[in-house]
């Protein structure tokens, strides 16, 4: 129990670190003195001042957030403001105060892009193996088992469509939640009918999970393939994209009543 709270204490000081480090170093760079450059919140239990600099380095005692005390914002103690000095964030033109503000999450979109490349190259990505549309998996107690789908069958048709792929036949099944269907099966041979209906399920794999599609319980053999370092650039680009839009959309479902805040 204690290792996870520290590794959680240390991800969240990773996490926050990072972000207040864009935060700073996109200051520095428009000309505007950082006062303070805390990782923790108040109440500072360490400060430290490098020689000639103007910025005071700090850890407070809660370890869940941190903050950039630009100059010419008021801060904790309220005992400075705007005073017109060139090196005050209020004095820097409109472009400028968007491009320090936004740089703690650039930052951190960075890090995690940087952390997904290092997932791929280590870790690979799971691929199919076989793209027809035999079943090799059917989740117990889904849709595919209680509708009678064994492993092993081969699919032919979704009310009336054929499918050549694995691909076609997960196409049909996400755009039908809640949707009953006709599906023909090969089987030792044979060719049989059974109905299906799909479960409606957030779409997570897209980071949609506004959307709903339809979830039937099958899936395919997959196996590991390693990346080259192109491919986990790219690897880690699209699990950036997806796990932004994935976070976003969660939080605009909260905001919006659309989901409950529990």
């Amino acid at each position: 129990m204690i290792y996870s709270i520290l590794a959680f204490i240390v991800l969240i000081g990773v996490i926050v670190f990072v972000h207040e480090l864009g935060h700073y170093l996109a200051a520095r760079s428009v000309g505007v003195t950082v006062e303070k450059f805390s990782i923790g919140m108040p109440p500072t239990i360490y400060n430290y001042q490098p020689k000639n600099s103007k910025t005071v380095f700090a850890i407070g005692a809660l370890p869940l957030g941190g903050y950039v005390k630009m100059k010419g914002i008021f801060d904790e103690s309220m005992d400075s403001g705007f005073t017109g000095a060139d090196d005050e964030l209020e004095s820097k033109t409109p472009l400028q105060k968007i491009w320090v503000m936004s740089a703690g999450v650039i930052m951190n979109i960075l890090l995690a892009f940087l952390v997904f490349v290092i997932i791929g190259t280590i870790n690979g990505e799971p691929v199919v193996i076989n793209d027809d549309t035999t079943i090799d998996y059917v989740v117990p107690n889904s849709p595919a088992f209680e509708g009678g789908l064994n492993e092993g069958d081969m699919v032919l048709s979704v009310n009336d469509t054929n499918v050549n792929t694995w691909e076609d036949f997960t196409a049909i099944i996400k755009q039908s939640p809640n949707t009953t269907l006709s599906m023909i099966i090969v089987r030792d041979g044979s060719e049989i009918q059974k109905s299906v209906t799909p479960l409606s399920s957030p779409d997570i794999a897209s980071g949609r999970v506004d959307k709903l599609i339809g979830k039937l319980g099958v899936d395919k053999k997959r196996e590991i393939r390693d990346l080259s370092l192109i491919e986990s650039f790219q690897y880690g680009f699209n699990q950036t994209i997806w796990s932004t839009i994935l976070m976003t959309t969660s939080l605009k479902m909260i905001f919006t009543g659309n989901v409950s805040r529990d």
